[in-house]
């Protein structure tokens, strides 16, 4: 028998793990040949790991190595180039993880825990702060000078998807637009994105004035997410798996997502679908999203609303309703009707070098301050 075999068994069961995919013939038979990263950062940090971090450090300092993820369930299509993926066994100890992160950290005890019990299983335990280390609110100069490395995943067709989820897209009248009814939203405070609780309230409000309007809302929800089944069931379709890469394929065949302040429009970028992102501007621009944008979405239809995320979080049906929601189906109604799926980017995987200096826009920031009144002393 493969000690090491035996030792991952023994050891992402002890640690609140399930090893979602590996390959038995791969596992190493010396232990230090093995080293694992533990990661539970947000949407936005997530997407930057898969696609242009992880695979570039992996090659270039532990190419040698058995590589495991440890991370949210359900996520291993994001990271197909390591070895192995373990998911986080306790789903309702999830928004409570989740509420903690901050960017590619997590401040929860939880994730402490986890993080000084996998030190003590393993000799190279790797921490996120080395894997971004040419990141800080967007990417270092001194990085930017050669080309960036670009990953994205191979996004299957509907096929795998159910056969009566399938059918319902496909029969139903109007335009299909996912989105998911997180239980937070970022706010930045302070200058600072933070994870703020949404009001299950918004999310209903947003799925029937998208219905009234003549869309089909597919609600996507999973356990970082509200319920809201109960009340919508006979107006949404509802997609509940949590495999990453079902969801990318669902997102593909409804043909939109909606991104309402939760940064799930990086995966749509993943599923090279078109997207509405309502954000606010200062977090956007202060935290560089534009620069991840124009280095992966090349050719992907998308629109931005900017506004402020107090608006769901603090606002009531009324004010919803008269406010971001009838933005959102005024934007759709002038963004959906043009796209056309034969333009759209390949859904094939891709390894690609991109060039930061000739595809991200310069934008200067908003300078605010006293003006001063020039006073004539002669």
């Amino acid at each position: 028998m493969n000690n090491v075999s035996d030792f991952l068994k023994r050891a992402s069961q002890r640690n609140g793990f399930v090893r979602e995919r590996y390959e038995e013939k791969n596992v190493p038979t010396e232990f230090g040949d093995v080293c694992i990263l533990p990661f539970f950062g947000d949407n936005h940090s997530m997407f930057l790991l898969s696609a242009f971090f992880l695979h570039a450090y992996r090659k270039q300092y532990k190419s040698s190595k058995y590589f495991i993820v440890c991370s949210y369930p359900g996520m291993a299509g994001m990271f197909p180039y390591v070895d192995e993926f373990w998911g986080f066994s306790d789903h309702g100890q999830l928004p409570r993880v989740y509420e903690k992160s901050d960017g590619f950290e997590n401040h929860s005890d939880i994730v402490s825990i986890y993080k000084r019990n996998l030190n003590e299983f393993f000799r190279n335990v790797i921490d996120p702060k080395d894997v971004f280390s040419k990141y800080v609110n967007g990417f270092k100069r001194e990085f930017t000078k050669d080309d960036i490395d670009l990953f994205l995943p191979f996004v299957p067709s509907s096929s795998i998807l159910s056969k009566e989820f399938v059918r319902q897209v496909n029969t139903r009248a109007g335009y299909k637009v996912m989105f998911s009814p997180t239980l937070y939203c970022k706010q930045w405070h302070n200058g600072k994105s933070r994870n703020v609780k949404s009001k299950r309230e918004f999310w209903t409000t947003l799925a029937r004035k998208l219905e009234s309007n003549g869309f089909v809302p597919v609600v996507w929800q999973n356990h970082l997410t509200h319920d809201i089944s109960s009340e919508m069931i006979d107006s949404c379709l509802f997609f509940n798996d949590s495999d990453i890469t079902k969801v990318l394929s669902a997102m593909r065949a409804c043909g939109c997502l909606i991104d309402v302040f939760n940064g799930t429009s990086r995966l749509a970028i993943m599923a090279r679908t078109p997207f509405l992102c309502i954000d606010e501007r200062s977090r956007y621009n202060n935290m560089k999203d534009y620069e991840v944008e124009d280095l992966s979405s090349f050719g992907l239809p998308k629109q931005h609303i900017f506004t402020f995320s107090t608006i769901i979080t603090d606002g009531s049906v009324d004010t919803w309703n008269q406010d971001i929601a009838q933005n959102i189906v005024n934007r759709l109604n002038y963004f959906l009707p043009d796209l056309d799926r034969d333009n759209w980017p390949t859904t094939s995987e891709t390894y690609d070098k991109v060039s930061f200096e000739d595809n991200v826009r310069t934008v200067e920031p908003l300078k605010i301050g006293k003006k001063l009144l020039m006073i004539n002393r002669d």
